[in-house]
């Protein structure tokens, strides 16, 4: 019986590289890939919510939104920060709103909202 020894570098390299061949040549297919241009830290993302508070000294809101598929986030009720003081004119407790945020480490950052009819 012949042994091959062929399979053996080719086990040392996912051993080495666990993601295979494709990472070994600059290709991350981490979490922390890009998406259409934009790393995981500044990717936005959409939710539809309700405003159930306005922070207007701390430039917050707390909003409780509907599920976010692109980060596996359920419905729940959370403080996002916004961009710019000028993003809380005009919201109160009670509005429907669409927004885009990204997230930097903890943080939750409104780029765009918009009241819903």
């Amino acid at each position: 019986m012949k042994t091959s020894f062929l399979s053996i570098p080719v086990l040392a390299l996912f051993l080495v590289f666990p993601s295979g061949p494709a990472l070994a040549a600059g290709h991350d297919h981490s979490g922390h890939a890009r998406a259409g241009g934009q790393t995981a830290a500044n990717r936005v993302y959409t939710a539809i919510g309700v405003v159930e508070a306005v922070h207007e000294a701390e430039g917050r809101l707390t909003v409780s939104h509907q599920p976010v598929p692109a980060l596996n986030w359920p419905a729940m009720t959370m403080r996002f920060r916004v961009q710019s003081p000028d993003q809380l004119e005009g919201i109160k407790p009670g509005d429907r709103v669409r927004m885009d945020f990204c997230n930097e480490g903890n943080t939750s950052i409104i780029q765009e909202i918009e009241v819903l009819p």
